[in-house]
């Protein structure tokens, strides 16, 4: 019974009278999912999914059990728990939670590019994939008890909905910028369980969240430096100061190559060693 999906160990059951065709029309399952149809006398006939069509009907008494939800992420948890089965795919089966980060973010920068691109057919298509990723984690967590992608997605929900209480509990706010303060003010109220975002994010990024928390500090003289740029863009737009940000970093990007460093490198093993020193 290894194709029955984890998650839902009953499967997902569909009461007679219905009439089974739009399902069938609408929802994807490989072609050799199984269906158990039980009848008025309880007796039970395994079909394919592929042969659905032609038992559509069920009638009032009879039950069919899909091979999960038809709907919304149910053939993508159920295909995934297939391929992670015993009989499944031996490289899906061989993976674990930290093998596939390297996916995870390759997943996500590509839908990035696609959405920065505008290509509205490809976003759908990494999209996909970066779902596959969410899906595979909660997959593997499922098999050992912890969770599954269920209650990610009904935590998620939870989380959103208590960070939103302008929407949801009738707290108005005035402008987006009082929805970050709030959105922030929610977040520090939470138990904090990050375990450093900055090892596996690109440095410029990591750098911006360790300054943000105050997990390193610049020294007087870049404390100088720094207020003098800050204090050339005061007179600026926000348009012009993007340029001018663009032409320092840029510039310092420049240099790293005239001194053959990567600035990523660079910045990164500065982040460490400052973190070290605290």
């Amino acid at each position: 019974m290894g194709w029955v999906y984890r998650p839902e160990a009953d499967g997902f059951w569909v009461e007679g009278p219905q009439d089974l065709s739009a399902i069938w029309a609408q929802a994807f399952f490989p072609s050799d999912a199984r269906v158990l149809w039980v009848d008025a006398h309880g007796r039970t006939t395994e079909l394919r999914w592929a042969d659905l069509p032609g038992h559509s009907q069920v009638p009032a008494g009879e039950r069919v059990r899909l091979p999960a939800d038809p709907e919304g992420s149910g053939p993508m948890t159920y295909v995934v728990a297939r391929l992670r089965d015993g009989d499944g795919c031996p490289w899906d089966r061989e993976q674990t939670p930290l093998s596939l980060v390297r996916y995870l973010l390759d997943e996500a920068y590509e839908a990035a590019a696609a959405v920065t691109a505008e290509d509205w057919d490809l976003v759908q298509d990494e999209l996909g994939d970066v779902l596959l990723q969410v899906v595979l984690q909660a997959q593997i967590q499922a098999e050992a008890g912890r969770f599954d992608f269920d209650r990610v997605a009904a935590a998620q929900a939870r989380k959103l909905t208590d960070r939103h209480p302008h929407v949801f509990a009738g707290q108005p706010v005035a402008s987006s910028q009082e929805v970050l303060a709030a959105w922030e003010g929610h977040k520090a109220r939470e138990r904090h369980r990050g375990h450093g975002d900055e090892r596996v994010m690109p440095a410029l990024m990591a750098y911006s969240r360790a300054l943000k928390r105050g997990e390193v500090g610049l020294d007087d003289a870049a404390v100088a430096y720094l207020d003098g740029l800050i204090e050339d863009g005061s007179e600026l737009s926000a348009g012009e100061r993007r340029e001018l940000l663009a032409d320092w970093i840029g510039a310092a990007v420049a240099a790293a190559r005239t001194w053959h460093e990567e600035a990523e490198w660079v910045l990164k093993s500065d982040l460490d060693e400052r973190r070290k020193s605290l």
